[in-house]
C-alpha cells in the first residue's frame, strides 16, 4: 500500500507534457505568422504592381502628349514608323476625331474586351486600331510583356471670345474679327498593360492651340 502511494505522488513527468504543450502552441502561432506574412506579402506584391502599372500609363500620357504635337508639327503625318522608340500605327493624329474607328461613349474603349471593332485583349492582338504603342518593338516580346497604348481623338472648337466672320481670311489660321481663336481638344488614352493581369487606363484632355505648331521634324 505504501509503495502505490509513493508511485501516485511522483510527477517527474510533467514537464515533458508541459514542454509538448508550449511546443504545440508555438508551432500554431508559427503557422499563424506565416499565414499572415505569405498573404501580406501577395497584398504588397499586388500593390506595387497596380502603383508601377498606373505611374506606367502616366508616362504613356507624357510620351503621347510630345508625340501628338510633332505629329500636328508635321502637317503630311510621320514617314516613318518609329518615333523617340514608339511604334507608330496612325501617321497623322491631326484629323482624328473622337473616336477613330471607335465609339467615344464606348465603356470598352480602351480597355479589355473580345469584341472585333472595340477593346483590348490582355492576351492577345489588339483588336483595336490603336494609335501608338511602347516599346517599338513589341512585336519580339512576349504577349504578356510589359506594354502600352495610345489612343487619340479630338474635335476643333472656338474658344471663348473668340467670332468668324463670312468673308474671314486675311487674319491668318484660327483667328477671327475676335481673338478668342480655335483651338483642337483632344482626348488622349494611355493604356499600360504590366505583370500578372494590371492594368491600368488614364485619359486627359489636351488643348493645341492652332497656329501655335513648331517645325516639323524627320520622323
Amino acid at each position: 500500500m505504501q509503495q502505490l502511494r509513493n508511485i501516485s505522488q511522483k510527477e517527474d513527468g510533467y514537464v515533458l507534457v508541459v514542454a509538448l504543450l508550449v511546443m504545440a502552441i508555438l508551432s500554431l502561432l508559427g503557422i499563424a505568422g506565416m499565414n499572415t506574412s505569405t498573404f501580406e506579402m501577395q497584398v504588397a506584391g499586388n500593390d506595387w504592381n497596380a502603383k508601377r502599372t498606373f505611374y506606367k500609363a502616366d508616362g504613356g500620357i507624357s510620351r503621347g502628349i510630345e508625340l501628338l504635337e510633332l505629329n500636328i508639327a508635321c502637317a503630311p503625318g510621320f514617314s516613318g514608323d518609329i518615333v523617340e522608340d514608339i511604334h507608330v500605327k496612325s501617321k497623322s493624329l491631326y484629323f482624328n476625331s473622337p473616336f477613330d474607328p471607335y465609339p467615344a461613349t464606348s465603356p470598352e474603349i480602351p480597355g479589355e474586351s473580345d469584341s472585333v471593332t472595340t477593346g483590348i485583349s490582355l492576351f492577345d492582338e489588339p483588336k483595336v486600331k490603336y494609335d501608338a504603342a511602347y516599346p517599338h518593338n513589341i512585336d519580339d516580346f512576349p504577349p504578356d510583356y510589359d506594354v502600352g497604348y495610345l489612343y487619340f481623338g479630338g474635335e476643333t472648337k472656338m474658344l471663348e471670345g473668340g467670332a468668324l466672320q463670312m468673308a474671314a481670311g486675311y487674319e491668318g489660321k484660327g483667328k477671327s474679327a475676335a481673338q478668342g481663336g480655335v483651338a483642337k481638344i483632344y482626348d488622349i488614352y494611355s493604356q499600360f498593360l504590366g505583370p500578372k493581369n494590371s492594368e491600368s487606363i488614364i485619359v486627359v484632355n489636351w488643348r493645341h492651340m492652332i497656329g501655335s505648331e513648331g517645325t516639323c521634324g524627320e520622323y
